[in-house]
């Protein structure tokens, strides 16, 4: 639960994209030890709508996720 609630105060990340990451990563670290495994493994999450369809996380929530959790700072 502690997982889903600090992953959604990440700026562009939500409640349901939260309980997404952490259904299949189960816990921050276990999420920080994948990212600097593999930076794009945020890529391939999705969720099923309730009209069939799937929907990936939003490359703005990937991205911020990954900054945030690695202290990388976005200079843009």
């Amino acid at each position: 639960n502690i997982g889903i609630i600090m992953l959604s105060q990440i700026p562009g990340v939500s409640y349901a994209t939260s309980e997404l990451v952490m259904n299949d990563f189960e816990s921050i670290p276990n999420l920080i030890e994948k990212l600097k495994e593999d930076p794009s493994c945020l890529n391939n999450i999705s969720s099923t709508l309730s009209n069939g369809k799937t929907r990936k996380i939003s490359k703005t929530a990937c991205k911020n996720i990954y900054n945030y959790l690695l202290h990388i700072s976005s200079t843009s």
